[in-house]
């Protein structure tokens, strides 16, 4: 892939249920094309920058923004992302019933892309709430469940 075409910054839960083809699905949801992004991937991004699993963590996530996707390649925007069902959130938070769960990751989601702007006024920051549909029957083992991606205000 050729550095000039990365645009935006993805960052997105490591859990393998939004990797591959669901990872395009979210960027194309936000109009993004393949090759136009690059991927980060955390235990429940939401937490990344507001309340790490630890402190260091925060410390990577400014460092590859800054150095890797501003610095180097140039992005023009941030996507945030967080979504249902998530180990990360579940690790740090404890058992959540769903409504919860999401209303804490949007607000995470909301006080990191606020950090964010204040840091790099020039970058369009975009967040987003994937729930992952678990209970649909897939084809096979090696397919990724469907998902259903929404857009959220940056502010409440």
């Amino acid at each position: 892939m050729h550095l000039a075409t990365v645009i935006w910054t993805l960052v997105i839960c490591m859990d393998n249920r939004l990797q591959g083809r669901n990872a395009e699905k979210i960027a194309d949801f936000f109009g993004i094309k393949p090759g136009q992004f690059e991927g980060l991937t955390y235990a429940d991004p939401s937490l990344w920058i507001t309340n790490p699993h630890r402190w260091w963590h925060r410390l990577t996530f400014w460092w590859l923004l800054w150095r890797v996707s501003v610095k180097a390649h140039h992005v023009k925007g941030v996507v945030l992302t967080g979504h249902s069902g998530c180990g990360g959130c579940k690790i740090k938070r404890g058992n959540l019933d769903p409504a919860t769960e999401k209303r804490l990751i949007i607000a995470d989601l909301r006080r990191s892309a606020t950090k964010i702007k204040r840091h790099y006024p020039h970058l369009e920051v975009r967040i987003g709430f994937v729930t992952i549909h678990d209970d649909k029957p897939t084809l096979g083992a090696e397919e990724l469940p469907e998902i259903t991606i929404e857009e959220i205000p940056l502010a409440a």
